[in-house]
């Protein structure tokens, strides 16, 4: 998983992560430990997670969390792909970042649950048409 090893998690040089940004909406969590095997390890995922969008699980992979599915998948969606565009940007040269107004401006035009839900309507409505037995 790109940026697992980033000590800062995802960067504002990119208007799709700027969601996760202002305040930060993420967090890293170090060290991941394993499989998940006691009610211990669970807690502290919460315990990091707290009331923030995302876990960035540190040489693992993502998880996000939210008050809809539809909002959640979407986070999801969006964070990896600006781990994948940052570090395509990174390997292209110095970052040149989203000025903090501009992703303040934009963290509150697209960061908020009710965006993240109408931003994964139009692929539910493309994976429905594309599997139209889907709830068969």
């Amino acid at each position: 998983m790109p940026n697992q090893r980033r000590k800062n998690g995802i960067i504002k040089a990119d208007p799709k992560p700027v969601g996760f940004s202002n305040p930060p909406d993420h967090a890293i969590f170090n060290p991941f430990s394993g499989v998940v095997l006691d009610d211990g390890e669970g807690d502290r995922l919460a315990r990091t997670l707290g009331s923030k969008k995302a876990l960035i699980l540190q040489n693992h992979g993502l998880l996000a969390a939210g008050p809809t599915v539809e909002a959640v998948a979407w986070w999801f969606l969006a964070m990896d792909n600006a781990a994948h565009t940052q570090l395509l940007a990174q390997a292209a040269g110095p970052l040149k970042l989203i000025a903090p107004d501009i992703a303040k401006l934009t963290a509150g035009q697209v960061g908020s649950a009710e965006g993240a839900y109408y931003s994964f309507q139009p692929l539910w409505d493309w994976i429905v048409a594309l599997e139209p037995d889907l709830f068969d």
